[in-house]
């Protein structure tokens, strides 16, 4: 049973860090201050309240949780790819840049 709640911890703690992730890339870094950061920051909140719960709901029998929990679990993890190497590209190229003449 130990084992089972450390792994749903370790679970959970992985997706909320991706999600604060996202959040900061995709909400903080391209919105001011304001109703449309706190809404964007509702959504990615309610976002990562879906995959735990669509995980234990389809084990429950509610399985309309499947499709857009799921989905966005699969969302998720393509755009967490699609940063990461872009954070790479730029981090490459401004290793590489010449630097600039004065």
């Amino acid at each position: 049973m130990l084992a089972m709640a450390t792994f749903l911890v370790f679970v959970v703690l992985v997706i909320g860090l991706i999600h604060f992730y996202l959040w900061k890339r995709l909400v903080r870094d391209t919105t001011r201050p304001g109703r449309w950061r706190r809404l964007g920051a509702a959504v990615v909140a309610l976002l990562a309240l879906l995959v735990p719960a669509t995980m234990a709901g389809t084990r429950n029998g509610w399985y309309w949780l499947a499709w857009p929990g799921y989905l966005w679990l699969a969302l998720m993890f393509y755009l967490l790819v699609l940063l990461l190497v872009l954070v790479l590209v730029l981090g490459a190229s401004v290793l590489t840049a010449a630097p600039p003449r004065r």
